[in-house]
C-alpha cells in the first residue's frame, strides 16, 4: 500500500495551535524528479473551518497572511458539493521563500485529494509524465502572466477530466490511506485523561497506511 506523509506533531492543548492537527508537505514539490515551480506547497488539517478561522491570526503573526478571495477548491465528480471543497489560503510573508499554505478539515475530499494526488505521483511514472506534460502546456499559455491564476486555472480541466478517475483507481487498487487520516479523538484523550472508557490508558494516536 502506498503511504501518504505523516502528520505534524500536536502541538499541547491550552492554545490556538492545538487546531493545528496535521501538516504534510503536498504539491509538485513534494514529489521526487518531477520538474516544478519555487513554490513550496504545504498543508494544515484542522477540524474545520471554524478552526482555521481561529488559527489565522496565529499563521498571519508567524509570517503566513491570508490570501482574500480563496475560499474553496474546485469540487471534483466524486464529491460535487461545493461545501466539501471549503479552504483557506495563506501566504509566506518573506519574499525569498514561497509558500502556499492549504488549510483544509482533516478528512475533507480537498484535504485527501492534495494527498492522494500526491502519493500517486510518487508511485507512477506515467502519471508523473503525463502531469507533467500539462504543466508545460500551460506554461507556455500563461508564460508572460504576472500571477499564477491563469496557470492554475488552466490545469483544473485536467485535474478532474484526467486525473481524478485515474488516481481514485490507484487508490482503490493500492488500497491508499492517507497516514494522518485518524484525527485525536478527543473523547477517547478525555475519557483515558480520567481513566474512564473501554481504552482508558493506551495510545490513540493517528492511523498509519501500510506499505
Amino acid at each position: 500500500m502506498a503511504r501518504a506523509g505523516r502528520p505534524a506533531h500536536r502541538p499541547a492543548a491550552g492554545g490556538r495551535g492545538e487546531d493545528i492537527l496535521a501538516l504534510d508537505h503536498v504539491g509538485s514539490t513534494a514529489v521526487p524528479g518531477l520538474a516544478a515551480k519555487d513554490v513550496i506547497d504545504l498543508q494544515l488539517g484542522v477540524e474545520d473551518m471554524a478552526a482555521a478561522e481561529r488559527i489565522a491570526p496565529l499563521l498571519a503573526d508567524a509570517g503566513f497572511p491570508g490570501w482574500a478571495g480563496v475560499s474553496s477548491d474546485n469540487p471534483k465528480p466524486s464529491h460535487p458539493d461545493p461545501a466539501d471543497w471549503r479552504k483557506r489560503l495563506h501566504g509566506n510573508a518573506d519574499p525569498g521563500r514561497a509558500v502556499n499554505l492549504h488549510v483544509r478539515a482533516l478528512g475533507s475530499p480537498g484535504w485527501r485529494f492534495a494527498l492522494c494526488f500526491r502519493d500517486w505521483l510518487r508511485d507512477d511514472a506515467a502519471a508523473r509524465a503525463a502531469y507533467l506534460a500539462e504543466k508545460r502546456r500551460v506554461a507556455k499559455l500563461h508564460g508572460v502572466d504576472k500571477s499564477t491564476a491563469g496557470y492554475a486555472a488552466d490545469k483544473e480541466g485536467w485535474f478532474t477530466e484526467y486525473a481524478a478517475p485515474r488516481m481514485d483507481a490507484w487508490a482503490q487498487r493500492t488500497g491508499w490511506q492517507p497516514a494522518s487520516s485518524t484525527a485525536p479523538d478527543r473523547d477517547a484523550d478525555r475519557d483515558a485523561d480520567q481513566g474512564t472508557g473501554p481504552e482508558a490508558g493506551t495510545d490513540t494516536g493517528s492511523g498509519t497506511a501500510q506499505s
